[in-house]
């Protein structure tokens, strides 16, 4: 998650300085800039990119909120489990509520 706190926060990560904070993204356009354009990028926009009907069911459970959490803790967020075609290739869904 660091990719995308970086490009939220405009931070380095390695020396905390701020770099071009006026170039932030929210953290909507954040999501849609590692989801729905990398599958723009990769032209498989039609099967990858979002939850709709009628594509893979491609999705990682993370462990908190990145929509809600303080900016900070963006940084920190986990990935739970990973699923690619609505089958289970990182983690487990079985423990988490």
């Amino acid at each position: 998650m660091s990719i995308i706190w970086q490009s939220i926060a405009r931070k380095n990560g390695w020396t905390g300085e701020t770099l071009g904070a006026q170039e932030a993204l929210t953290r909507e356009q954040a999501l849609r800039v590692f989801t729905n354009n990398g599958a723009r990028i990769t032209f498989g926009e039609d099967k990858i990119g979002s939850l709709e009907n009628g594509k893979f069911a491609d999705l990682a459970v993370l462990d908190r909120d990145i929509l809600t959490v303080s900016l900070d803790q963006v940084k920190d967020i986990k990935v739970l489990a990973t699923l690619v075609g609505g089958k289970e290739v990182y983690g487990s869904l079985a423990n988490i509520r």
